[in-house]
């Protein structure tokens, strides 16, 4: 996923119940600290593929000034459970801060659509980098390595990337499924670099690429899109290309 060149300030966390450390507040870490929010659902296979990549950076650079947030919204109702993710961060090795936000309410406000996605906030509150489903955890570990370096340009020289825990985690590619809005019977695999940027004060994302599929997709190497019975989030503005064969 490209990096932001347009000044979007990433909305605060709010809304959600902290179960693991927290709160976290942006505001209080503007000059002080870049950061890491992952969306993720605990039932959610692409999501915990990811999640020794997100552990790992966050022993890596925390002490570098990295501060990652696991905002974990539910695909099911029973993942609702505080315990439930309790139990499931302390399976999955996860030390870093985790919000549940089982109304949607940090998911509206990033108007994101995805399981996974990151999102990268320099040290002003920046929305600088972003990245749906699985996949390119070497450029993401750039990315946070450059935002770091921007923090404290005294910082010694960073480490390699991590190696792939998986060998197909060397794939670059990133295929999303999304669901356009509540009534569409149909949802859009998209494999595609999508770019953000300021429209009349909200994310809009510009697809590339969009390959048709039916009914629903959830695709190996990509992300999950929202449930639906899960409430939809405000749909950004979608701006499609020419979709190209495959």
């Amino acid at each position: 996923m490209p990096t932001i060149t347009e000044t979007i300030y990433a909305p605060e966390l709010e809304g959600g119940t902290w179960i693991q450390g927290g709160p976290v507040h942006l505001k209080e870490l503007r000059g002080k600290a870049a950061m890491l929010i992952d969306f993720w659902d605990y039932t959610c296979v692409n999501c915990i593929r990811t999640l020794p990549y997100v552990e790992g950076w966050y022993r890596r650079y925390h002490k570098d000034g990295l501060v990652i947030v696991g905002v974990h919204a539910p695909e099911f109702s029973f993942a609702c459970e505080g315990s439930h993710v309790k139990e499931a961060a302390e399976r999955f090795g996860l030390e870093y801060p985790i919000v549940s936000d089982n109304e949607y309410a940090i998911w509206r406000a990033y108007s994101n659509k995805y399981w996974p996605a990151k999102y990268l906030v320099d040290s002003k509150g920046r929305i600088r980098y972003y990245h749906f489903g699985e996949g390119s955890y070497a450029e993401s570990e750039v990315q946070i390595q450059k935002a770091l370096s921007e923090l404290n340009p005294a910082l010694p020289a960073f480490p390699p990337p991590m190696e792939p825990v998986r060998d197909s985690d060397q794939r670059a590619r990133c295929a999303i499924a999304l669901r356009p809005n509540s009534t569409s019977a149909t949802r859009a695999a998209i494999s595609a670099t999508p770019t953000l940027s300021c429209a009349t004060g909200r994310m809009t994302i510009a697809i590339r690429a969009v390959i048709w599929r039916a009914p629903r997709i959830s695709m190996a190497d990509g992300a999950s899109s929202r449930n639906a019975r899960a409430p939809m989030p405000r749909t950004p503005h979608f701006v499609f290309a020419t979709p190209r064969a495959r």
